[in-house]
């Protein structure tokens, strides 16, 4: 996978012709994305292809849509919609235009969930918002220190 997925300010490259991208736009537009967001899908499904240029679509398994996910979900300057967006369109591409039989069973829900926006307190949130390091102490000078303070713990 290379890094167009974190590129969102460029169209990216894939295979497919302008034509293949305007039947698409009809095509979400048939399944109820709303006509304002119908581009960002297209968008986004256009950064998921282009994530894997050298697998055919058709070709794809959970484990690529996963891995975009885990990538995509790490990217702290992606908001929590835009990632659901991103799951959206990609569970369409899989499930209602591709109709894959493996995209049946993915666990769409799980992904939806990890892009639920927690509050900062939040106890499982795994970005720290706090300056972690701001109360550490110097450092102990040497190895015998360092020895010392741990045998008297």
């Amino acid at each position: 996978m290379n890094n167009n997925y974190k590129n969102f300010n460029q169209e990216p490259s894939t295979p497919y012709p302008q034509a293949f991208w305007n039947n698409y736009k009809l095509f979400l537009l048939k399944h109820k994305v709303s006509k304002k967001y119908v581009n960002w899908y297209v968008y986004r499904t256009q950064h998921y292809i282009a994530a894997f240029p050298d697998h055919y679509i058709r070709d794809h398994t959970p484990q690529h849509v996963e891995h975009y996910f885990t990538q995509l979900g790490q990217d702290a300057s992606l908001a929590a919609w835009q990632f659901r967006q991103a799951i959206d369109a990609i569970q369409i591409l899989f499930s209602s235009a591709l109709k894959i039989s493996w995209a049946q069973q993915m666990d769409w829900d799980y992904w939806y969930t990890a892009a639920k926006e927690l509050e900062v307190q939040h106890v499982t949130v795994a970005r720290d918002y706090t300056d972690a390091l701001a109360d550490l102490v110097e450092p102990l000078a040497g190895e015998e220190r360092c020895s010392a303070e741990l045998r008297q713990r």
